[in-house]
């Protein structure tokens, strides 16, 4: 039996804190490659990324579901910024979610 695999969109998000949010982690690793004398190390911001996969979509509806994504679940409006990448042509969906 042949298996039907359906071509999938893949969309990056990328996930950080606002200017002027506290980021205690970014804080943290600062000092520590300070402490490994890191040169010229003027600053430390921590992302979070998210490789959305969607099949069956197309680009557009693929973005809305990734921006529903961010707004229900992904990010906190209140204290963090989002950049959705462009939909891009990925490897076939296999059904492991990964």
């Amino acid at each position: 039996m042949v298996r039907s695999e359906a071509p999938v969109l893949s969309l990056e998000v990328r996930v950080r804190l606002k200017p002027g949010v506290v980021d205690a982690e970014a804080g943290e690793v600062l000092k520590a490659l300070r402490l490994l004398k890191v040169r010229g190390l003027v600053g430390v911001g921590i992302s979070k990324g998210y490789t959305l996969r969607y099949s069956g979509l197309t680009p557009q509806e693929a973005r809305r579901q990734a921006e529903r994504a961010v707004e229900q679940l992904l990010a906190n409006p209140v204290i963090h910024q989002v950049t959705i990448g462009s939909p891009r042509k990925g490897p076939r969906a296999h059904g492991s979610g990964r």
